[in-house]
């Protein structure tokens, strides 16, 4: 039987036993936490107060520092490679699949206006003439103008416009009919439903759907080989939230994002798109911004809470607390699977997070 190493098994006396052959071997090297500069008994606590519900239902939490794996537990059913849908973090593929058309030439440049790359949706622009200002850059900054009323609607309202966008025939058609209220690019409204869009972008340029894109030109380099991405009822991948992934496998990408999008020597996100899309593009509050879909913690504020000064400091976290979180300053990152609802910007799996970076060294 072959054990995989959980960076605190002495303490635990939980290793996972399995014969099959271990997926990370030639990702990361497994190392205790305390020789990567992290407090091995802090984590202890952390594992207890997760098992305790102190975060609530955590489901998987994993960490590698300095290219290492130092720490890894599953909970309450949880394990490495169980797929689960990681709704809102689907949106850090969609992005990423822009980044790479845009280096492959297949879009000229992210203030490309839409209109000129969805020839079969141009019906959608005639009504509102300051559609066809809407550019690619609006969608991943989330002032594209639609009206959309996501983030202000109870999540399992029938009438919260995600919803909505699900039982479309097709889901582009559905926002892009929907009626600007404001001037492109003029104000933010977190709009994740134009993952969507980006898909069907992605779709027009390179004969490809996003799933198939992404699976050649990340997933395939990364060996990523088990996910489910669902579509809408016209074929289109889901851009949006549509993604099921196990917790090993985004922990590559949080990986692949803290090596500047580099993996093995090959270059995976190009490089100009790689600060592009992880610099603050908007600040939208006083607590975060945005890059490119990623989100950014304001600085003063990363400061005061984190006691950080980090500009390649990014993350992704979805409406049920699952989250990847980025720190180049540490050389850190952090996945955290769980099943925490209906909260707002502090939720619990930010709290464990703000916990982890408090055992750095």
């Amino acid at each position: 039987m072959r054990c995989i190493f959980l960076s605190l098994f002495i303490f635990f006396s939980s290793c996972y036993l399995t014969d099959e052959v271990l997926e990370d071997q030639d990702v990361w090297e497994y190392d205790l936490p305390g020789n990567q500069q992290m407090s091995q008994a802090d984590l202890l606590a952390i594992n207890t107060f997760i098992n305790t519900g102190r975060f609530e239902f955590i489901r998987s939490y994993m960490i590698v520092r300095n290219n290492k794996l130092v720490f890894e537990n599953h909970f309450v059913g949880g394990s490495r490679n169980e797929l689960r849908p990681v709704d809102k973090l689907t949106l850090i593929f969609s992005q990423l699949a822009i980044g790479i058309a845009l280096e492959n030439g297949l879009i000229d440049s992210v203030r490309t206006p839409i209109y000129e790359l969805l020839p079969g949706y141009q019906n959608a622009f005639e009504e509102q003439a300051s559609k066809r200002a809407i550019t690619v850059e609006n969608l991943l900054l989330h002032n594209a103008g639609f009206s959309w009323n996501e983030s202000v609607i109870a999540p399992e309202s029938p009438n919260n416009d995600i919803n909505l966008l699900k039982d479309a025939d097709d889901a582009t058609a559905f926002i892009l009919n929907k009626p600007l209220e404001a001037l492109p690019g003029t104000r933010y409204n977190f709009n994740s439903g134009t993952g969507f869009i980006v898909s069907k972008i992605i779709e027009e340029v390179s004969g490809q759907t996003l799933e198939a894109f992404v699976k050649e030109k990340v997933f395939a380099p990364l060996h990523i080989t088990k996910y489910v991405w669902i579509t809408d009822a016209s074929g289109t991948t889901n851009g949006s939230d549509g993604l099921e992934i196990g917790p090993i496998d985004l922990l590559k990408i949080g990986q692949l994002y803290l090596n500047q999008g580099i993996w093995k020597g090959a270059e995976i996100i190009p490089f100009n798109w790689f600060i592009e899309s992880t610099g603050m593009q908007s600040l939208v509050s006083s607590r975060f911004g945005y890059g490119y879909y990623w989100n950014k913690f304001n600085p003063d504020f990363e400061n005061n809470i984190f006691n950080l000064q980090d500009d390649g400091h990014i993350y992704m976290n979805g409406d049920s607390g699952d989250a990847l979180y980025v720190l180049p300053q540490e050389n850190l990152v952090v996945v955290i699977f769980a099943e925490n609802f209906q909260y707002q910007f502090f939720n619990p799996s930010l709290s464990l997070y703000r916990a982890t970076l408090s055992t750095l060294q």
